[in-house]
């Protein structure tokens, strides 16, 4: 098993393109305590699903959690991971604190707590001296990632930082002085921004003019909605960490490989570019409406919506009140959410899911369906992934230029191969004008880009 990090500057699990679920922490509903084996089991269905762990973040309430409950988080999560045999899953564990100093221990004991990486939200107490003091927010990041072990990820989120908003100047200029600095989520929802910021980092001259500290942690630039993740990927941005991806996803990773699947290669365009593309277009539309139609239910949305796709979610920590039925009901039958909905079911059939509505385990897939064994509480495959695991964080391409096309490995991958799913796609594309002959081969699309599980994965 690896390392713990914290050990070394050398992660043990590299950072690559992809796609990542920030993952809500679980509270008991009276005594709003952790929920420890509700983790447990979400984390392994999320990266069952090919999709990246986050910890700690906004949507896992960090700013409701005390350093020791974050710490447990981690360990948690890690455990978890190891538990069902994907030791190669990294962790990125949100560390920002109202502090330097805080962060800087936070930053550490995450790092022995089993975190590969950090992201760090700069404090928005004092935005008023903070905003519009550049010197100020580069010096916080300056003295966070040079004492931090593992590499440090920026976080730009107004919303949740006081209306702090880091243009892309500063971003780059962070991007070039700090080599412990290793990408940046973008939750401002800037696509001017993202563009800029991957422009500069993305060509090869910036790895060989700015290297990192740590060869395996080069500089990402991720949208914090997954609304426009293919364009995004045609400015040379590497992902997206959207909460739509603890609802549906197998959708969110068949998104992400579907839009690689339209980038050239070095031997250039597929004979099939166009057809990929219309296809990848009608995800990211299926995509794009349902991740607006949750989002602005807040996390208490997310969570309702949980409870009832897996029979878990549970309510937020106070003072954040939980959604009420009524509200929950109607984004329910949205039609955004029932379009996303239909598709997962069918890709979850097409891999060998059973749905398990439990309160006690959620289904991971195995080659033949469903393991119906549970190690404390939680459902694991009878499968251990091969050490590359998560495709995301296993390939061997350089990050600091365009995301690769899918590769060959033995780890899961999002596969949709039947016509319940070719029929699903086309009834959703019926929708929009002229949408029914683009959906419709949205199966076959894909299903030629990921292959079989037996031998090909995605960057996910």
């Amino acid at each position: 098993m690896p390392a713990i990090n914290g050990t070394n500057t050398t992660p043990t699990r590299p950072l690559r393109p992809g796609v990542w679920a920030p993952i809500p922490t679980f509270f008991l509903p009276n005594s709003q305590d952790l929920d420890i084996p509700t983790l447990k089991k979400h984390v392994i269905h999320i990266a069952h699903a090919n999709i990246g762990i986050l910890l700690c973040g906004s949507m896992g309430e960090a700013h409701h959690l005390s350093p020791e409950e974050r710490i447990l988080v981690i360990t948690s999560a890690r455990e978890a991971l190891d538990s069902a045999g994907l030791h190669s899953i990294p962790i990125i564990a949100g560390t920002g604190a109202g502090s330097t100093r805080e962060t800087i221990k936070l930053s550490k004991e995450a790092a022995q707590a089993g975190a590969d990486y950090s992201i760090v939200i700069p404090s928005g107490y004092f935005t008023g001296a903070l905003a519009s003091d550049r010197a100020a927010l580069k010096t916080f990041f300056k003295e966070v990632s040079e004492a931090s072990p593992i590499p440090v990820m920026i976080y730009n989120y107004p919303g949740a930082s006081g209306g702090i908003d880091m243009d892309s100047d500063l971003i780059e200029e962070m991007a070039m002085e700090l080599p412990n600095v290793c990408g940046v989520k973008l939750t401002c929802g800037n696509v001017g921004k993202l563009t800029r910021i991957a422009a500069t980092v993305s060509v090869p001259s910036f790895a060989q003019e700015y290297p990192r500290k740590n060869k395996d942690a080069p500089f990402l630039v991720l949208g914090g909605f997954i609304d426009f993740l293919l364009p995004s990927l045609y400015a040379n941005a590497h992902g997206a960490i959207t909460g739509l991806a603890n609802l549906f996803p197998y959708t969110i990773a068949a998104l992400w490989a579907a839009s690689n699947a339209t980038l050239p290669t070095s031997s250039g365009h597929p004979s099939n570019a166009a057809e990929l593309l219309r296809q990848a277009q009608v995800l990211q539309g299926i995509v794009a409406r349902a991740d607006r139609t949750v989002a602005v239910t807040g996390i208490a949305g997310t969570k309702w919506m949980m409870e009832k796709r897996y029979g878990y979610g549970g309510v937020c920590r106070r003072p954040l009140s939980p959604l009420s039925n009524q509200a929950g009901e109607t984004l329910l039958v949205h039609r955004h959410v029932t379009d996303i909905e239909r598709l997962e079911k069918e890709i979850e059939m097409q891999k060998g899911l059973e749905r398990k509505h439990l309160k006690n385990g959620v289904a991971i897939p195995n080659g033949n369906g469903v393991t119906k064994t549970a190690t404390n509480g939680v459902s694991v495959s009878n499968t251990t992934p091969s050490p590359s695991g998560n495709s995301a964080f296993s390939s061997t391409s350089n990050a600091s230029s365009s995301p690769e096309t899918p590769t060959t490995s033995d780890a899961p991958s999002p596969v949709l191969s039947s016509s319940p799913v070719t029929a699903t796609a086309a009834a959703l594309g019926k929708k929009t004008k002229g949408a029914h002959s683009r959906s419709g081969s949205l199966t076959s699309s894909i299903r030629s880009l990921v292959g079989s599980r037996k031998g090909k994965k995605t960057v996910v």
